[in-house]
C-alpha cells in the first residue's frame, strides 16, 4: 500500500476503479463520461488500465457506461488505442512477436467469417472476439516492467472488488434466485462464479510475487471468502476450476522444486484446501449446497446441460462438421430450437461449443493457441513463480470450461498476452545464464 501512495498514477488507477463500482448501479451518461475522462491521464501509462481492462469484463454490464454500452468495451479500446500509441514512441523498442500476430490474425479472420457465414449473421461475437485478441497484442508490446507495475495495482483493485462482492452478501443487498447467489441482476450465478474464481486466481497468484509485499493473512482470508462465494454461486464447475487450477499448479511446481520444505508445503496446501471446502460442503446446513452432491449431479444431469450437450452432438454437429453454424450463443439457440430442449440458452462446455459453433477445423484452431500459451506457462513456472497468474488463469479456463463456454472471455486473451510478456523476460534471463557458464 506504501508503494501505491508513491505513485501518483497507481492512486489514480484505484480511485478510478472505486468510482467505477460507485456509478455501477445508474446508467448515467454523465456520470459515464466523467470515468472515461478519468482514464485518459492513463494512457501514458496503460499498465495502469490493466486491473480496469481485466476486472469490468469479468463483471460484464455490471460496470455500464453509457447507457446500453459496457464499460469493459470502452475500457479495451482506449487501451488498446494508449498502447499501440506508445509503440511508435521512439524511445520504447516494443513490437509485436510475429506468431502471436499471427496467431491474432489468423483467429480474427476466422471469427468474421464465422459470424458472416453464420445461421443469424450476427457480427457482434467476431467484434468481441477481435477486440480480445488486440487487447492481448496490446499487452504483449508491455515491458516487463509495466507489466509487474500492473500486476500491483491489479491485486489491490481485485481485493476491492472482492470486498465490495462480500459487503453486498453481508448488507443484503445481494440476492438469491433458487437458491443461488446473485450479485446484480445483470451477472447470473454462473457468470459470478466464473468471475469469482479470477478473483481468487489473481489474489493466489500475487501472494507469491517476490517484488509485492503485502500481508499473506489478509489475501489468505480474501481467498477463503471468494471460494465460499463460489459455493453460495452453486456453479459446481466454477469450484471444481479453481480447486483444480490450485491442484495442478502447486503440485506442480512443488514436484520441481529443490527444497524439500517448500516442495511439501506446495503439496499439502490443495489437500488442505480440498478438505475444508469438503468438510464445509457435509457440515454447514445450506440448502444451496445439495448442488454439490453427487445425488444432485446425476438427478438433474448437469442442470440439463447433459441432454443438451447429447442434441448438439447427435443432431447439430453432423450437419455442420467442418464449420459450424457460426459464432455466438444465438447461432447455437437457433440450431438446437427445434429439438424440444427445456431452458435452451447455450451449450455450457467450451469443447463441445466450439465444436458447434466453428467446426472442427475452427476448435482445433482456438484450442490449439490456447493450449501452447498454456503449456508455455507451465513450462516457465518452474523458473519463476511471477508466471503463476497467467497459468492458474489458463488452467483455471481449461477446467471451467466443461461447464461454461470460456474461450471468449477476455481474461483467457489477457493470460496469453502475460504468457508472451513473462516468458520474453525469463528467455532472455536463461540465455544470459547460459552464455555466462559457457564463458562467453
Amino acid at each position: 500500500m506504501i508503494k501505491i501512495l508513491k505513485d501518483k498514477y497507481a492512486i489514480l488507477s484505484v480511485v478510478v476503479f472505486i468510482y467505477f463500482i460507485a456509478i455501477s448501479n445508474f446508467q448515467n451518461l454523465y456520470l459515464s463520461l466523467l470515468a472515461i475522462l478519468m482514464c485518459l491521464p492513463l494512457m501514458n501509462y496503460p499498465q495502469y488500465l490493466i486491473p480496469h481492462v481485466l476486472l469490468t469484463s469479468l463483471f460484464g454490464d455490471y460496470f455500464v457506461a453509457l447507457p446500453g454500452i459496457g464499460m469493459s468495451r470502452i475500457i479495451g479500446i482506449i487501451f488498446v488505442i494508449s498502447v499501440f500509441i506508445l509503440g511508435y514512441k521512439k524511445d520504447r523498442a516494443c513490437y509485436i512477436e510475429k506468431n502471436l500476430f499471427l496467431s491474432a490474425g489468423i483467429l480474427s479472420v476466422l471469427s468474421l467469417a464465422s459470424c458472416m457465414s453464420s445461421i443469424t449473421g450476427i457480427m457482434i461475437p467476431a467484434y468481441v472476439l477481435i477486440l480480445n485478441f488486440l487487447i492481448m497484442l496490446a499487452l504483449s508490446m508491455l515491458s516487463y516492467e509495466e507489466l509487474m507495475e500492473g500486476f500491483f495495482v491489479l491485486r489491490v483493485n481485485t481485493i476491492i472488488m472482492a470486498l465490495n462482492i462480500i459487503f453486498s452478501i453481508v448488507s443484503g443487498s445481494a440476492a438469491y434466485f433458487a437458491n443461488r447467489l446473485i450479485f446484480h441482476y445483470s451477472l447470473n450465478s454462473n457468470g459470478l462464479g466464473m468471475a469469482v474464481v479470477q478473483l481468487a486466481v489473481i489474489i493466489i497468484a500475487l501472494m507469491y510475487f517476490k517484488d509485492i509485499q503485502q500481508s499473506n493473512l489478509i489475501n489468505i482470508l480474501i481467498v477463503g471468502g471468494c471460494i465460499f462465494i463460489i459455493m453460495l454461486t452453486g456453479s459446481r464447475t466454477s469450484l471444481i476450476a479453481i480447486l483444480g487450477a490450485i491442484t495442478v499448479l502447486f503440485v506442480y511446481y512443488g514436484f520441481f522444486n529443490k527444497d524439500n520444505r517448500i516442495k511439501i508445503q506446495y503439496i499439502l496446501i490443495p489437500v488442505v484446501l480440498i478438505w475444508l471446502v469438503l468438510y464445509a460442503l457435509n457440515h454447514i446446513e445450506l440448502e444451496m449446497f445439495t448442488r454439490f452432491t453427487a445425488e444432485s449431479v446425476l438427478e438433474t444431469g448437469g442442470s440439463g446441460r447433459e441432454e443438451i450437450w447429447k442434441c448438439a452432438l447427435e443432431n447439430v454437429f453432423p450437419n455442420y462438421p467442418i464449420w459450424g453454424v457460426g459464432l455466438g450463443v444465438e447461432n447455437t439457440i437457433a440450431a438446437l430450437s427445434g429439438y424440444g430442449l427445456p431452458n435452451n440458452v447455450g451449450i455450457h462446455n467450451m469443447y463441445i461449443t466450439l465444436l458447434i459453433q466453428v467446426g472442427i477445423v475452427g476448435a482445433v484452431v482456438f484450442l490449439f493457441i490456447i493450449c501452447k500459451y498454456t503449456i508455455n506457462a507451465l513450462r516457465y513456472i518452474r523458473f519463476t513463480n511471477t508466471m503463476f497468474l497467467p497459468a492458474l488463469m489458463l488452467v483455471s479456463a481449461w477446467i471451467n470450461g466443461i461447464g461454461e463456454e470460456v474461450y471468449a472471455e477476455r481474461f483467457v486473451w489477457m493470460a496469453i498476452g502475460m504468457v508472451y510478456v513473462l516468458q520474453k523476460e525469463f528467455m532472455s534471463v536463461e540465455n544470459k545464464k547460459m552464455l555466462k557458464e559457457n564463458g562467453q
